[in-house]
Order: structure tokens, then sequence, then C-alpha cells
């Protein structure tokens, strides 16, 4: 794989955990100003072993 195409990749997963949690969020019962707090101060970065996400995320 060329470094262009990882880099490709990388983004393209970011953007699909950010709209992930942008459903929840609107799933969720938080007011705006909660929700408004959390996409300011969260980070997505996606993990290349979904155990390692599972560990991390319970």
């Amino acid at each position: 794989m060329t470094e262009q195409y990882e880099v490709d990749q990388f983004l393209r997963q970011v953007k699909a955990i950010e709209r992930n949690i942008h459903e929840l969020l609107q799933k969720s019962q938080l007011s705006d100003e909660e929700q408004s707090y959390i996409l300011r101060h969260i980070i997505a970065v996606p993990v290349s072993n979904e155990d390692v996400y599972i560990k991390n995320a319970g």
C-alpha cells in the first residue's frame, strides 16, 4: 500500500467514527449544550484491532 492510500484510509475511518458519534448523540437525551461540549472535546482515533477498542471502552 502506498502512504497516501493509508492516509486516505485513516481519514475515511475517522469520518466514519465521527458520523457514528453524531448519530449516537442525536439519539441521546443530552441537551444541545452537552452534545456540543462532547463534540468539542472528543478525539476520534481508529484502532487496528477491535479487541483493543472493546477493552479500552469498557
